[in-house]
């Protein structure tokens, strides 16, 4: 693809971006954007690198480096880029959450490491248990010096790597502490670091070890710099402590130019060490300009006025959004349901979703039924329910082999099996090819540019292809076949490879968790099946009402979202004023794109904690709908 002159490039895909979208996709400085529900920010991000890159703005051999929370959000950036872009630009666009960032470095560079924090070769991240973090602690309070046992005790385990930990620099020699509480983390940090008999660091230890490696190996830091010319952080408002910290000391007066874009009224994610501050920081420290995105392309007016009114208890002076969408349901576009028992609410709302399903020509996933945590406990009645009207639900927090549904279909080896599984169901898919093809290059290391390697690999992927599909034609539906034809697919990636292709997979135990879990849910899509099509429609969870918690729909979007459990009982945690509950609710509603319903079940608890959102719902003149 030639190259186009800043003056004459136009967005691809889109009609026209709004005026501030504008102004700080062209901005040749650190900025901070301010992108609220709806406002297209995965869109904003793929046009400001397909705009670097294709004006050559970013020139190769530089690389744009997008960070991004959730591995979700992390490949659909990687996707739209790949949709977008050349496959040349594509190339110099990395995509990758912190997480795998960070320990990507360390194990890159893991002899960079001052003596004192070595990491061994084959280190297993893990995830420790609250109660060794508090006998760790306890310990540390009785080896500590005098003046110091004081300030260990004080320490509060649950925050104790999440805010002090997160913050702390690590000094190049172990033993350079100057108070308690880096006693404290400097004890707890090396014992994992000396598990026997491989480190077992977690992630935010690993998130520290990163930041040190360029810290005192300058070299290290310039090869970063020079390598990304710029950085986009993806849901700035959920960076940790840790994070911003390793981004600060990376990229601050590097040269590097880092756009950070994100919504404050969306930071839900304090429970696991997100800032509450990041955008007075992140345009402090960077001397960062602010940009404010005012459209929203996903909900209808009816429904962006009612997020609004939320917002606004969240934030005063948050500027009103204009909606970009039609509505479809201005009378009916916000419910609160009343029932009195759970029999009455789920049964008025299957036969509602059934009934709009039919009338409007939807599809069950776009529906969603959202709850504040539990969802477990709401599955089986939900699923009863939905049954009477010929609907299927699915709990998308259900363990699967170790793993969240949700997240074993995120997998970067889930979406690799994918197509493959298409295309030996089908006898053609085109799009499902090309992803093959893409996969295959991935993971044999093939270059666009390279055309022996480029065909070898591709004459490969159509032998193991036909092989396939004769295999699929063969053997007949069900457990054993769909396990059988998976564990060939994924024989055919080879994990040694796989694991190199995907950063995320360099922890074998993790790949190993991962194919295991993907076995199993295939294996279980596969019961009761009549066709291989319908085994993937299963696997995908194509034809269910998807049930989830509140955290996990951040980032998706629907035309109807149900808000079940609105009671004291499904939010125990919440009280009158309390910002990141205020924030929960708010994610919640602004999901929907036509419809929010706010089902309240007497039998299932009283609302008094609660009361302030029924009184925000009313005071925006939500109606009342008695479903008993």
């Amino acid at each position: 693809m030639k190259m186009v002159s800043p003056a004459e490039w136009r967005p691809v895909g889109l009609e026209d971006l709004e005026p501030a979208a504008w102004e700080a996709l062209k901005y040749d400085g650190n900025s901070c954007v301010v992108a609220g529900p709806g406002s297209g920010k995965s869109e904003f991000l793929a046009q400001r690198a397909a705009y670097l890159l294709q004006t050559h703005i970013c020139p190769p051999p530089y690389r744009i480096l997008a960070i991004s929370y959730k591995r979700e959000a992390a490949q659909n950036l990687q996707d739209r880029i790949v949709r977008t872009c050349s496959p040349e630009q594509s190339r110099r666009f990395a995509s990758v959450t912190f997480d795998a960032f960070t320990v990507g470095l360390a194990r890159r560079f893991r002899k960079a490491l001052p003596a004192a924090w070595q990491l061994t070769p084959n280190f297993r991240v893990v995830f420790p248990d609250q109660g060794t973090i508090r006998e760790s602690l306890r310990n540390s309070r009785l080896d500590a010096p005098g003046d110091w046992k004081a300030e260990v005790g004080g320490i509060l385990y649950k925050t104790f790597e999440i805010y002090e930990g997160g913050s702390w620099r690590l000094p190049p020699e172990s033993d350079q502490v100057n108070s308690g509480t880096h006693f404290a983390l400097a004890r707890w940090w090396l014992s994992l670091l000396a598990a026997d008999p491989i480190s077992t660091p977690n992630f935010i230890l690993l998130n520290r070890l990163a930041e040190l490696i360029q810290r005192v190996n300058p070299q290290v830091a310039r090869a970063l710099a020079a390598t990304y010319k710029y950085v986009f952080v993806d849901e700035c408002q959920d960076t940790t402590f840790a994070q911003y910290d390793f981004l600060e000391s990376l990229f601050n007066n590097s040269g590097t130019i880092v756009t950070s874009v994100g919504d404050d009224k969306q930071r839900i994610m304090s429970f696991g060490g997100a800032r509450p501050d990041f955008f007075a920081v992140f345009q402090a420290d960077f001397g960062a300009r602010r940009f404010v995105l005012r459209c929203n392309y996903r909900s209808s007016p009816s429904l962006v006025k009612l997020q609004h009114v939320l917002a606004r208890q969240i934030d005063e002076d948050v500027p009103e959004v204009e909606s970009r969408t039609d509505g479809l349901l201005p009378s009916s576009a916000a419910q609160m349901w009343y029932s009195v028992s759970a029999e009455s609410e789920l049964r008025a709302l299957s036969s509602a979703i059934a009934k709009d399903m039919n009338l409007r020509r939807l599809v069950p996933r776009d529906y969603a039924i959202l709850t504040r945590n539990r969802p477990d406990s709401y599955e089986r009645q939900v699923e009863a329910a939905m049954a009477h009207e010929g609907l299927t639900v699915r709990n998308e927090s259900r363990d699967v082999g170790g793993i969240a549904l949700q997240d074993l279909m995120a997998q970067s080896l889930t979406r690799a099996v994918v197509p493959f599984l298409k295309l030996a169901a089908r006898e053609r898919d085109p799009e499902s090819w090309i992803s093959a093809c893409k996969i295959v290059q991935d993971l044999r290391g093939s270059d666009y540019e390279d055309d022996p390697t480029l065909q070898r690999a591709l004459r490969e992927l159509n032998v193991f292809i036909s092989g396939l599909r004769r295999d699929a034609c063969r053997l007949s539906v069900g457990r054993e076949n769909a396990r059988l034809l998976a564990e060939k697919i994924i024989e055919f990636f080879d994990l040694e490879q796989t694991a190199l292709a995907f950063p995320d997979y360099r922890d074998s135990e993790f790949l190993v968790l991962v194919k295991d879990a993907l076995l199993f849910h295939l294996a279980d899509s596969a019961e009761g099946a009549t066709s291989w099509d319908a085994v993937i429609e299963n696997f995908l969870g194509a034809g269910s009402v998807p049930l989830m918690t509140i955290h996990k729909s951040k980032g998706l979007e629907f035309d109807t979202i149900v808000l079940i459990g609105l009671d004291d009982q499904g939010w125990w945690q919440y009280s009158r004023g309390n910002v990141e509950e205020l924030s929960t609710f708010f994610v919640a509603v602004s999901r929907a794109k036509q419809r929010v319903v706010f089902l309240y079940c007497r039998e299932r608890g009283k609302r008094s904690k609660v009361a302030e959102l029924y009184e925000l719902l009313e005071s925006a003149g939500v109606p009342w709908r008695d479903r008993r």
